[in-house]
């Protein structure tokens, strides 16, 4: 019997056992009909790409298939990130739930699982030819092994250094393990193949995903010697497969799975991973800060200690009710933890959102993370420099604040702390636990009704009031996907500038084009996204996406008032698919793939599953008739593409 074969029926076989997912969020409902995959192929490695992918070509086709000069021309939506143990009843579900934990999509986690079917059958001890490794077998350079075949020894080497670096002393990974390797797989797509990842976000179907993955048309992070046709048919058809298998699967808990296999209880979710700080200690606490030689003093001011901690278990239950995996920063209510090991701990939990807790007599307040906020000590000062972080602690503070002044029923603004001139706490106009988390965004909250707060206690109704706005708010700032659904300071439409196509784009652009990396903004398109991401869309990094430019400058310009639903998130603006979508249907099509710029409009629109840009015309910018943007890599400039570029579809408002 073929390997082939072999591997066909062990993997349905596999699949037979599992009659519920225990993933993130997810579980395979019982009257599910068992995956039936296509079998992983006996298939030469050899083409495998023997190290990271280059980023730059010096072949003139290869960059104007890939568009190489600027690499990230992918604009999706972003996603949180956020870490999750691995957890299911066999691999498929373990590695659904991994890419899932992270911030994927169950489309884009398929796209992965349908390649690693042709790979190794899902399996993290395959060796290329088909026989399964022992616990004596080390890789060899040149012979494909693991979930993806690594190869060659510059791409093996590491994945076993991974297992030596996941070691404890209690407890010995290998780099046979299947966490050891999906944590490998991690690191490699946020390092040299971070293009395929940043793509891989954009995708809204498993069979677009599985392509991505391995490529092309850019370089993927398979890259196999399969033709196009077959990653297509192959690799995507697995995708398919496994996404329809728990597409309609219902919410369930999961399990925490180690790399050989073992089970223990724990909980996963899906959505992000929120931090829940209850504020003070269970004790009087004080850890020296080193570089400002500031006290880092904190204690339980009762009763408000034992008011927080009621009101995070509230946040807490009602947040795992709607999905979201929650980590309390304190594991009881007589735990004493201090400021630095809170914010490590929200580090560690790949958390998207951090929600400190408080209460005081005085006024009901949202304090958010800003670049320039610093504390003072005696031996120096530190200041808050993570611009991003900044960003979405803003704008998820924001969303909570609006929700929790409807909850109150009273004002909650997003304010500015002052500690200058306080006995015993080192001046500046940050908490220490949101100033020692720089890259976790951060939502400081203070509650106040009637003069409780503090060392006043507060009623069961404050409690449940104060819960409700908090994850009301949650829900609204949406960590685990973008901008905020319904938070922010208001404005529903109009940007900074109107007019005509040219002058919007003048506003809006920068003049030049700048490499990858460039994300600084004109005030003008600052000023237009801020005026309208209450309730509009804005892609990810506060516009610095290739949908939202194009978005607001056909919009603000007078254009189509209409694009892309108006704008509007509740009405169903999104990225580049919902965006080609609705140009299918309300725009006309002129062409695809290279086409003469004498023939274009100003206003023609190029879109593809991932990147989308505009033709503004002559004698907007110098030698350019482009404006494009992209996701978190390019802020809106000229040029950064080209009317002669394949693999997009052209539209042009129809008369």
């Amino acid at each position: 019997m073929s390997m082939r074969r072999i591997v066909l029926i062990a993997l349905a076989s596999m699949m037979l056992l599992s009659s519920t997912i225990h993933t993130s969020v997810l579980a395979a409902p019982q009257d599910n009909a068992p995956l039936d995959p296509t079998a992983p192929a006996e298939e030469d490695k050899s083409a495998e790409a023997s190290s990271q992918p280059t980023e730059y070509s010096d072949d003139p086709a290869y960059n104007s298939l890939n568009r190489n000069e600027f690499f990230s021309n992918v604009c999706v939506d972003p996603s949180s990130g956020t870490t999750v143990q691995l957890s299911g009843k066999d691999n498929i579900e373990k590695v659904l739930n991994y890419f899932m934990g992270k911030g994927l999509t169950l489309q884009q986690a398929s796209g992965f699982v349908g390649n690693m079917m042709q790979e190794s059958g899902v399996d993290p001890r395959k060796i290329q030819g088909g026989a399964v490794a022992d616990d004596n077998y080390e890789m060899q350079n040149g012979v494909g092994f693991g979930l993806i075949q690594w190869t060659f020894s510059d791409r093996q080497n590491p994945l076993k250094a991974k297992g030596e670096q996941m070691s404890t002393p209690n407890e010995k990974k290998s780099f046979r393990d299947i966490d050891v390797q999906l944590e490998h797989i991690w690191d490699e797509l946020n390092a040299g193949y971070r293009h395929t990842l940043t793509a891989l976000k954009g995708a809204d179907n498993p069979v677009d995903a599985a392509i991505i993955v391995h490529g092309p048309p850019n370089p993927g992070y398979e890259a196999s010697a399969d033709s196009p046709e077959d990653v297509r048919t192959v690799r995507g058809g697995n995708a398919q497969k496994v996404y329809d298998q728990y597409k309609d699967a219902p919410p369930a808990g999961g399990l925490s799975t180690g790399g050989d296999g073992s089970t223990q209880g724990g909980d996963t979710s899906g959505k992000a991973v929120i931090a829940i700080d209850p504020g003070h200690n269970a004790v009087d606490v004080h850890t020296p800060e080193e570089t400002t030689g500031a006290d880092l003093y904190d204690y339980p001011n009762s009763p408000e200690v034992d008011d927080m901690w009621q009101v995070g278990e509230k946040v807490k239950a009602g947040l795992e009710e709607k999905g979201y995996k929650v980590e309390m920063l304190r594991s009881s209510k007589d735990e004493s933890v201090d400021f630095k090991q809170r914010a490590e701990r929200a580090k560690k939990a790949g958390a998207a959102m951090a929600i400190s807790l408080h209460s005081t007599p005085g006024a009901s307040e949202v304090f958010n993370q800003f670049t320039g906020a610093y504390r003072q000590g005696s031996n120096g000062k530190i200041e808050f420099k993570n611009d991003q972080t900044a960003q979405k602690s803003t704008q998820y503070s924001e969303a909570v604040a609006k929700k929790r002044a409807e909850a109150e029923g009273g004002p909650v603004p997003v304010s500015k702390v002052n500690f200058d001139g306080r006995p015993d706490i080192a001046a500046g106009n940050l908490a220490w636990v949101q100033m020692l988390s720089p890259d976790v965004p951060w939502v400081y909250n203070e509650f106040a009704k009637d003069g409780r707060g503090g060392s006043i206690g507060l009623t069961d109704e404050d409690k449940d009031t104060y819960a409700k706005g908090v994850i009301e708010g949650i829900v609204a700032a949406n960590p685990s996907g973008g901008s905020p659904t319904t938070g922010g300071c208001g404005g529903s439409s109009g940007g900074a500038v109107s007019g005509d196509l040219a002058a919007t784009a003048k506003a809006y652009a920068w003049p030049e084009t700048h490499p990858s990396g460039f994300t600084e903004r004109k005030k003008e398109y600052v000023d237009a996204i801020a005026k309208t991401k209450a309730d509009s869309y804005i892609g990810g990094c506060e516009g610095v996406d290739c949908g939202a430019f194009v978005t607001r400058l056909v919009i603000d310009s007078g254009h189509d008032p209409g694009y892309n639903f108006s704008g509007k998130s509740a009405d169903g603006a999104g990225p580049t698919s919902t965006q080609e979508d609705w140009a299918k249907k309300n725009w006309e099509p002129i062409g695809s793939g290279v086409q003469d710029p004498a023939k274009l409009k100003p206003g023609d629109v190029a879109i593809n599953a991932q990147h989308t840009f505009i033709f503004v015309g002559d004698g907007v910018f110098e030698g350019t008739d482009i404006a494009s943007a992209s996701l978190c890599d390019r802020a809106p400039m000229a040029g950064g593409n080209s009317a002669n570029e394949p693999g997009f579809n052209w539209y042009r408002k129809k008369v």
